[in-house]
């Protein structure tokens, strides 16, 4: 508890109040564009879907105070032993833009890690299952956030921007405004938005991150910036040949936020219970969603796809579907 108040303790009661407006505001917006859709274009907007997220929103609100003690005391050592005091706040204009744009830039690098961690990696992907959920995009659809990235570890890609010496009230701050960007990308009504793409994430953009179809699964990690997804080969533009179909590969059709945010974690809970060995778990725990029956040998496979009353352990988890 001590590095708890220690960390609150470097976060002003002023940079608090600056974005707790963001939630209230996120939950209006969305609210309002479900009636927009609804009355005013006539959609089949599921609202049943959108009250889910909201409980999603409200348990990941529950679990982020209960949980918060598990980074606390490595961010607090990360400042404690900070290898220089970078102050973006200065008398020179030229100084104050040079440090918020390296930030910002180191900010995008460690998300797009983050992200494609949370795609690539099963232990995170089954914090960041309950957000592929959706089977429309919306603005509510944005509000299912895992509940167990405290826990997971998720949020420590941001930790070397601390260590490095940026204050953790300038890091949070910026996480803030980023993840409200990211929410106004939940949206199929903004059109493609031609250049701009080429820099930063769009709604197009993030559409095709969202989609089920095979060609465009896993891409467009970016979150305000999509110059990383370019670097290192996760850009997929989207197609008007192939329309984006929403949700995770196997539909996961649940109104209950508890199945929505526990889904996949019991799904990696038995694999592990069957697993025969160390590999398999550090495989299950470590390895990449959908690649469970690689730890089978040809044999083992063969017999089971030969029983098909054989349910067994062996679950392909990149979107929730079972071989």
């Amino acid at each position: 508890m001590h590095s708890i108040s220690q960390l609150l303790h470097l976060i002003s009661p002023r940079d608090v109040e600056t974005f707790q407006w963001l939630p209230p505001l996120a939950i209006f917006a969305a609210l309002v564009e479900g009636l927009i859709l609804t009355y005013l274009f006539k959609k089949n907007f599921d609202w049943k879907a959108c009250a889910a997220s909201m409980g999603c929103k409200a348990g990941q609100t529950v679990t982020f105070a209960l949980t918060f003690a598990v980074h606390a005391p490595l961010f607090t050592w990360a400042q404690d032993h900070h290898l220089m005091n970078i102050t973006i706040a200065s008398e020179s204009k030229l100084h104050t833009l040079v440090l918020a744009l390296t930030l910002f830039l180191g900010l995008e690098f460690c998300y797009y890690w983050l992200h494609r961690a949370s795609h690539e990696v099963r232990f995170f992907w089954a914090h960041h299952t309950s957000h592929h959920t959706p089977n429309q995009l919306n603005l509510s659809a944005s509000m299912r956030g895992g509940w167990f990235a405290k826990i997971n570890g998720i949020q420590l890609f941001y930790l070397p921007l601390i260590w490095i010496g940026f204050h953790p009230t300038a890091v949070f701050a910026m996480v803030g405004l980023s993840l409200f960007y990211q929410f106004c990308l939940h949206v199929t009504w903004i059109p493609k938005l031609g250049f701009f793409e080429y820099v930063f994430n769009s709604p197009s953009l993030h559409r095709v991150h969202h989609a089920r179809n095979e060609n465009y699964l896993n891409a467009n990690y970016g979150s305000t910036l999509i110059i990383y997804d370019l670097l290192f080969g996760t850009y997929k533009p989207e197609r008007k040949d192939l329309p984006c179909e929403y949700g995770l590969v196997d539909r996961l059709n649940s109104y209950n936020p508890f199945v929505l945010e526990l889904y996949e974690w019991g799904n990696l809970f038995r694999d592990l219970r069957h697993a025969r060995n160390l590999r398999e778990v550090f495989h299950f725990i470590l390895g990449k969603p959908g690649k469970a029956l690689q730890t089978k040998n040809l044999s083992d496979k063969l017999e089971e796809l030969q029983r098909p009353d054989q349910k067994g352990p062996w679950v392909v988890v990149r979107d929730g579907s079972r071989i």
